[in-house]
């Protein structure tokens, strides 16, 4: 029987990262790791980490796979980390300017604030030189759908520019399994009241 691990991201936070690191170490080559994103709000640092982990199991020979349901913010950064890249019809794809937080409404000394400029301009271009790599387009043209903030394109524009490397319909019974086991896993951590993270399971 075929070994595939299956991963529900919601944010890039430390649970889920943690939750890959745990999977990864389980997977040999041949194994596959399927991935759903349902959205992706979180640390752009950590998002990057998960993508270049799941980039280091494809060059182990893992099949990584992403189904994005919905594959925001730092959570395109997991799509790209896949060499496998699904969408479906009412998948939404959001990339943004990158920013940080802690300065609002308070002061900040001009070596805080420099610092803080350094940052951005950093995680604009890891972002950029990402989304190339995965899609063999300029990092220039990332650079420009995000100068006025986010940009959010749909599943067809997304294929098209190769951030996706496929469109499937929902009736995949894989897809279906893990939605009825992911609700079930949802239904238990609100029960428990609980925050909801990630599901890992290995089949």
């Amino acid at each position: 029987m075929r070994k595939v691990a299956q991963l529900a991201v919601f944010s890039s936070d430390q649970d889920t990262l943690s939750a890959l690191w745990q999977t990864a170490g389980e997977l040999q080559a041949g194994e596959e790791l399927e991935i759903s994103i349902f959205g992706g709000d979180g640390c752009g640092y950590l998002g990057t980490s998960a993508c270049q982990l799941l980039r280091g199991l494809t060059a182990r020979g893992v099949i990584t796979r992403a189904y994005a349901h919905h594959a925001h913010s730092s959570g395109v950064f997991w799509l790209c980390g896949c060499s496998e890249r699904i969408g479906f019809p009412a998948t939404t794809v959001m990339l943004h300017d990158a920013n940080l937080e802690g300065f609002e409404g308070g002061k900040a000394s001009s070596r805080e604030i420099k610092d803080c400029a350094a940052q951005v301009a950093l995680m604009e271009e890891l972002r950029d030189q990402i989304l190339s790599e995965t899609t063999g387009q300029p990092k220039e043209l990332f650079a420009a759908m995000t100068a006025r903030g986010e940009c959010w394109i749909d599943a067809e524009t997304a294929l098209g520019y190769g951030i996706l490397t496929a469109i499937e319909r929902y009736d995949r019974p894989a897809a279906i399994e893990l939605g009825a086991a992911l609700g079930a896993h949802l239904a238990n951590r609100v029960s428990e009241q609980k925050s909801v993270n990630a599901v890992a399971v290995v089949s």
